[in-house]
Formats: structure tokens, C-alpha cells, sequence
């Protein structure tokens, strides 16, 4: 072979190997698995990620938006909110670039759990009236999100970013914002659409059939509580008069006890949108989130549909940025393998893996998931390295304020935000080669076996 077709040899073999990955891919996705009541998988739509790739327009939460200014104004004789006291203001919000502004009442209040003990903290908003905000559809409840212990500002929207281009139900949006109160600048925030039943948000409420939403709640700090028939804990964050959240969770765990023996059976389709399922699984694994099926996890019910998991939340300490677990680690399947986090567990709570590890003691399914990480470092992955660079490019200014606003005196000194922008980059890319590496075999032996031995169930 002589130089120039060795030449062309050089060139066109990358390109020739990168689109047989593509195919190969897509071709998992959307071909039924043989042989397996969890063929019934493919039910649902797959990721439609060619066509962000072919020039579709990108969701909402991967596009950059301006960066807005809001102004909350208290009066002198107030004071401060907190967590259990609300406080009203008034809000001035300018909008970049522009002279459109608006002013508005409203109520606040400190939000959050461990968030709410930090020095910069995140606030729950409730307007007068239904208001939309930076192009945000028509709401009364807005969060303020303050990402103190996230140095790049971008966990929160990589995450939501992430689960649009999967394409699961309800996606929370979000703007980048500046804040100040009372005329002191408070750093740089996110608003952030509530996770609450509303007809532009999570539309599930009905006057024609029941519908519920749960969270996760294995700290046991939010009422009023509910305990499945495997002993999870739930907190109702929505009900309507008469749905049966318990009854739909049994008939979930019924059949995940099923999938936990190795072959899920053919009705699980009937109480899990697994698709979905396995999609909002790989958010929270991708991002190795400690948070994942223990806490702001939750679940919604329409009628009698089949169960959803979502909407995303909380992700600030995701992604390498939580010190214990292992969670700096970019290998290991945290979510599939994870055990209750502490050593005291009176009321024999089940561990945070029990649904994903028993899902995914199916063959069948356990390749449909790797197929979905195929698939993302091929469509996925060059989208979101495009969305940290522009969003960390266009935050630059005013997260670098932040950075001298709340951690300037910080010892030990934290990371700029650049670099931390860049940090969380390497470690993406370090988790996702890994987890795309792996085979089913790995895979399997990674994950813990499920036991749904755990305390009687408890409703209120």
C-alpha cells in the first residue's frame, strides 16, 4: 500500500469506527431484547438524540440564557426570614440587555436542609399572583437556588440539561441569576421552577383521576409520611382525596421482587415506566449522586398509569463533589450497589439501591442500560461539554464575584471557578469512559443483592 493510501487509511479509519459505534448504539436502543418478558421495554420512546445531533433545537435547560439581576426589598422594621418564618418583600427584576423589568410582592422564606445552615443561603419565593419569570411560564412558587458548595455553579443545570436530552416527563427549568437583599450582594443563584403539581410544571393533578407524589424521605424530617410495604420511606409532598400511593407502591414492589430473582415479569410495564426509569437512573449514576433513592427522589402517579420517577433535583454535591462514600471516585456503580448510609439504622430501612438493583438483576435490562451509556458518550456527551464550556464562558464575572463574595477567606482556599468548571469536565469524562467500559458481567457482580426484608408498612 503506498504512502497516500496509507494517508487516506489515516483519516477516514476514525471516522469509519466512530459512526459503527453510533450504529451500534442506536441499534441496541431500539431493537426489542428476544427471549425476555423485559422486551416490553421498548414500549416506551428512546432518547431521540440523533436529532440533537441533525440540528434539532436543544431543550430549554441546555441553552444559555442572560444572566438576570433580582432585587428583594424588605422593610427596615422586618426581619430577615428563615426556615420557619416567612418574611414579604418586594422584587425588582431587571432583565439583561434590556429596559423590561418588573416589580412584584411576594413572600420568602430560607429553604432546604443542610443548605439552609450555610453562610449563602437558598429561598423559597411566593408570589402574590401567578407571574412568568425570564420566559418561564406563569407561576406563584419560585426557589432560589444558592449552589454555595458547588465551586462551578453548573451541577444543578448539567443535571437538568442531562435529563432533557433523555427526554424524561418533566424537566424543571432554570435561570442563571444574580441576587441582592436590600441592596448587598448575595452572589450568583439559580431560579428554579418548584417542584410542585402545576399545569406548566409536573401536570399530573385531576379533577377526573387520582394522582400523588412522593419523595424519598430516609431522613424522616418531612410529614406527612408514608411507608411502603418494603419499608421505604416516603414523604407525601401531593395527594388527591382518592389516591392510594401504598396500594400502587406494593403492586411496584410486588413486581420488582420479581425482577430481584433475575426476570422481571411481563406486567412490569404496567406499574413502572421502566424507559423512563432507567433514563433517570443514569442521570443519577452518571453523576454518582449520593442524594440518589435517599432523599429529593421523587415519584408520581396519574390515575392508574404506571409509575414515573422524577423530576430531577438536587445535584450540587453530585458529580465528585461530596468528600465520603466514595463519591470523589469516578468508577463504581454507586446507585446499583449503595447500602443505608449509617451505621445506626433502628427501623431496618431498606438500602437506597433496593429498586435499581432489583431491576436490574434482569439480563435483559442490564443491557439496555449499558446501551443507554453507549449512547450517551457517542450523542450525548459532546452536547454537554458544549453546555460547560458556554455556560462556564458566560458565568465567568459574576461567579468569580461569588467566589469573592463567600469563599475568599475559605481555608482550606477552594478552587476559582474556572477550575472548578474544568474539574468537573475531567471528572465526567473520567466516570463516563468508565461506566462505558464496562460489561454485563462487571456489571452484575457489582450489584448488591436486594432484600425487601424490612419494618410493616405505616400509612397516614
Amino acid at each position: 500500500m503506498n504512502r497516500s493510501a496509507l494517508l487516506r487509511l489515516h483519516y477516514v479509519l476514525p471516522w469509519l469506527l466512530g459512526l459503527g459505534a453510533l450504529l451500534l448504539a442506536g441499534w441496541l436502543l431500539r431493537t426489542p431484547v428476544a427471549q425476555s418478558p423485559a422486551a416490553a421495554l421498548g414500549a416506551a420512546p428512546t432518547p431521540a438524540s440523533t436529532d440533537w445531533a441533525q440540528g434539532k433545537p436543544l431543550p430549554e435547560q441546555c441553552r444559555i440564557h442572560p444572566i438576570a439581576h433580582l432585587a428583594l426589598h424588605t422593610s427596615s422594621e422586618q426581619p430577615l426570614p428563615s426556615r420557619q418564618r416567612s418574611a414579604k418583600a418586594r422584587l425588582h427584576l431587571s432583565y439583561p440587555d434590556s429596559a423590561q423589568a418588573q416589580t412584584m410582592k411576594l413572600t420568602w422564606r430560607v429553604r432546604g436542609n443542610h443548605t439552609a445552615t450555610l453562610p449563602k443561603q437558598p429561598y423559597k419565593l411566593t408570589l402574590k399572583r401567578p407571574l412568568a419569570l425570564l420566559d418561564m411560564p406563569a407561576e406563584r412558587q419560585w426557589l432560589l437556588l444558592a449552589n454555595y458548595e458547588d465551586g462551578s455553579h453548573l451541577r444543578n443545570a448539567l443535571a437538568m440539561c442531562l435529563g432533557s436530552l433523555l427526554e424524561l416527563p418533566y424537566v424543571p427549568r432554570y435561570r442563571f441569576v444574580t441576587l441582592s437583599i436590600n441592596g448587598q450582594p448575595q452572589g450568583l443563584y439559580n431560579l428554579f421552577e418548584d417542584t410542585n403539581i402545576s399545569p406548566q410544571r409536573l401536570a399530573i393533578a385531576s379533577n377526573h383521576s387520582p394522582s400523588w407524589l412522593l419523595e424519598m424521605n430516609y431522613r424522616q424530617d418531612k410529614h406527612p409520611q408514608l411507608r411502603s410495604s418494603a419499608g421505604v420511606p416516603y414523604a407525601i409532598a401531593h395527594r388527591s382525596p382518592t389516591a392510594e400511593p401504598a396500594a400502587a407502591l406494593a403492586a411496584l414492589e410486588t413486581a420488582l421482587r420479581q425482577c430481584a430473582q433475575g426476570q422481571c415479569s411481563a406486567n412490569l410495564n404496567a406499574h413502572l415506566q421502566v424507559e423512563h426509569f432507567l433514563r433517570y437512573l443514569w442521570v443519577q449514576d452518571w453523576l454518582k449522586n449520593v442524594d440518589a433513592f435517599l432523599a429529593s427522589t421523587f415519584v408520581w402517579q396519574q390515575g392508574q398509569a404506571a409509575l414515573e420517577f422524577g423530576p430531577l433535583w438536587d445535584f450540587d454535591i453530585a458529580a465528585g463533589n461530596f468528600a465520603g462514600l466514595d463519591a470523589p471516585n469516578p468508577q463504581g456503580w454507586y446507585t446499583l450497589s449503595a447500602a443505608y448510609p449509617l451505621a445506626d439504622n433502628p427501623q431496618q430501612l431498606p438500602a437506597p439501591s433496593l429498586y435499581p438493583a432489583s431491576l436490574l438483576q434482569d439480563p435483559q435490562i442490564q443491557q439496555r442500560y449499558l446501551a443507554l451509556i453507549a449512547h450517551s458518550q457517542v450523542q450525548l456527551w459532546p452536547i454537554l461539554q458544549n453546555f460547560l464550556h458556554q455556560a462556564s464562558a458566560q458565568l465567568a464575572a459574576p461567579a468569580l464575584a461569588d467566589h469573592a463574595l463567600w469563599h475568599q477567606q475559605h481555608q482550606p482556599p477552594r478552587p476559582l471557578p474556572a477550575q472548578s468548571a474544568a474539574e468537573l469536565e475531567h471528572w465526567l469524562a473520567q466516570r463516563l469512559h468508565w461506566a462505558s467500559a464496562q460489561s454485563l458481567e462487571s456489571l452484575q457482580a457489582a450489584i448488591n443483592a436486594p432484600s425487601f426484608t424490612a419494618a410493616p408498612p405505616t400509612s397516614p
